[in-house]
């Protein structure tokens, strides 16, 4: 385990988008520009980071030093991609412009398990590995401009990271070295002003995968490790408690709230559910056939869906649907992600814009 104790800059390296990662003999779609798509390795940091128009076709692509670049997080009109196996990460400007930039005072430390921004501040739950028979996280609160505000040691394996005006909320297991299943659901969060910190334990072999904030409540969804994610825990943020667990006949998946509305993908339904009782109240977007959702976003009245297949037709290159759907009028258009197996096992997507 290594955790970096010293203060140091963000080194960050600005790098516009350019055609410095493809071939001469490559052709760009002349169309706009309507997603980026951040292409990584498990193995290695020869990602690639390209612009796509509506039909899939590529209009710009660049490498990037990206790394199993699996996590993905919108916030301050900027989206931030985090390098899951390596300390280096990306956050994307509306331009297509980004910044690579690694926490604490080494690209070589090890990725994160969670990413967001508060403000002008990063803040992530970094992997740390096993202490004392627990895994633990570093928390790190670092300014983009590279100054450290906070690094502190805490004893969860981190699924998401969450940031209201002055607290973070990380979300995950407390994980001990042995069994696999040796996993209990927990929670903490940290006040940015005070520095007080809170956790709580919730059920043993149950894993907290994503969180959201609504109305003084969190809701996680939460993957039981021997079946699959099919609930939704109502969490007091005052006090941790579990106020209410809601139960779905399907797998739980892309929980997000959007204007203080809770969506989320329910067995192959795309869903807008009661944050009363979890009970679905329309059905928005049916999945394509064999595919799971990776991600969502929203803004600007539409709702983003990330999908990725879990057959991939590897002779097309196609492995996902990306799904913009227009909540105004309740249609939706479908763009297809295509990715070269033989290079690269991630990607991660987000709209052009999010004004």
């Amino acid at each position: 385990m290594r955790f970096a104790k010293k203060i140091a800059a963000i080194g960050l390296a600005l790098a516009l988008t350019s055609l410095a990662g493809c071939t001469q003999k490559q052709k760009f779609s002349q169309k706009e520009t309507k997603y980026y798509v951040a292409y990584s390795h498990v193995l290695n940091k020869n990602g690639e980071f390209c612009g796509i128009d509506e039909d899939g076709n590529y209009t710009s692509a660049s490498k990037v030093n990206l790394q199993d670049g699996s996590k993905i997080e919108f916030a301050n009109g900027k989206k931030i991609i985090g390098g899951s196996r390596a300390n280096t990460h990306l956050v994307v400007n509306n331009d297509g412009s980004y910044e690579e930039f690694h926490l604490l005072d080494s690209s070589d430390y090890t990725g994160v398990c969670a990413i967001t921004m508060n403000d002008d501040r990063i803040v992530a739950s970094m992997n740390g590995g096993y202490s004392d028979g627990v895994y633990v996280n570093d928390l790190v609160v670092q300014k983009l401009s590279g100054e450290v505000e906070m690094e502190q040691v805490i004893e969860i394996f981190a699924r998401d990271i969450i940031c209201t005006d002055e607290t973070i909320y990380i979300v995950g297991s407390m994980d001990r070295a042995g069994e696999s299943e040796n996993k209990t659901g927990k929670i903490i969060a940290y006040n940015l002003t005070t520095g007080e910190m809170s956790e709580q334990l919730y059920e043993s072999k149950k894993v907290i995968e994503s969180a959201w904030v609504l109305n003084e409540n969190l809701y996680c969804s939460v993957r039981n490790i021997n079946g699959g994610t099919r609930e939704v825990y109502v969490i007091d943020t005052k006090t941790l408690n579990r106020t209410e667990t809601f139960e779905f006949s399907g797998e739980v998946e892309g929980l997000l709230n959007y204007e203080d509305k809770l969506y989320s993908g329910i067995g192959n339904e795309f869903c807008l559910i009661s944050s009363e009782d979890g009970e679905v109240l329309d059905k928005l977007y049916t999945l394509p056939q064999g595919s799971f959702i990776t991600d969502t976003a929203a803004f600007n009245g539409h709702i983003y869906i990330t999908t990725r297949f879990n057959n991939p037709d590897k002779e097309k290159s196609v492995f996902g649907t990306q799904i913009d759907y227009d909540l105004s009028d309740k249609t939706y258009t479908q763009t297809p992600i295509h990715m070269d197996f033989n290079k690269y096992s991630h990607f991660v997507v987000c709209a052009a814009t999010n004004k």
